[in-house]
C-alpha cells in the first residue's frame, strides 16, 4: 500500500507531520506497516504563495500536481492501495487530485482514483471557513483598486 501525507497552510511536509518531541508521523507509519511506501507530500502552502497561484490554478493545479506526483510514483509498478492522511488545505488538494483524475482528458490518472483505499481529513474545511470568505472579499476589494489605480495613471 501506498500512504500520502499532505500537510495543510503554512506547514511543510516535516514540520506538519513532527511531534514536539521529534516523532515525525510517516515514521511511525513505516514502523506499523513495513511494506507500505510513505510519502510526505510538499507544495507550496504559505499565504503568499496562495495568494500568487490564485491568479493561475489555485487549487486545482496543486491537486493536479499531486496527481501526477501520484500517477509517477506508481510507474511500471502493480498498483497498490492508496491512503491520505490530510490536514486542513491538505485535504482540499487531496479531494482535488481525485477529481482531476476523473476528468476524461486525464485517462493516465484514472487509476489513482480506483486504487484509492481510504482518506483521513483532518481539519479540512469541506464547505469553506468564515474566514476564506473574508479573504476572498479582501482579495476583490483590492483587485478594484489596484485597477482604478492602474486607470488613474493612464
Amino acid at each position: 500500500m501506498d500512504i500520502w501525507f499532505v500537510h495543510g497552510l503554512t506547514g511543510s511536509r516535516e514540520t506538519m507531520w513532527t511531534h514536539s518531541n521529534g516523532t515525525f508521523a510517516p515514521n511511525l507509519m513505516r514502523t506499523q506497516f513495513p511494506s507500505a511506501r510513505v510519502t510526505s507530500y510538499s507544495y507550496d502552502a504559505n499565504i503568499v504563495g496562495l495568494w500568487e497561484n490564485a491568479i493561475g490554478e489555485g487549487l486545482r493545479g496543486y491537486g493536479k500536481a499531486l496527481a501526477y506526483a501520484i500517477a509517477n510514483s506508481q510507474l511500471n509498478e502493480t498498483k497498490r492501495p492508496l491512503f491520505f492522511i490530510a490536514h486542513s488545505l491538505g485535504g482540499l488538494v487531496t479531494e482535488q487530485a481525485l477529481l482531476v483524475c476523473l476528468e476524461p482528458n486525464e485517462p493516465c490518472l484514472c487509476e489513482i482514483v480506483a486504487c484509492t483505499a481510504g482518506i483521513v481529513f483532518l481539519g479540512t474545511q469541506h464547505s469553506g471557513s468564515y474566514l476564506a470568505m473574508w479573504g476572498y472579499t479582501l482579495a476583490r476589494l483590492l483587485r478594484v483598486l489596484c485597477v482604478q489605480e492602474l486607470e488613474l495613471l493612464c
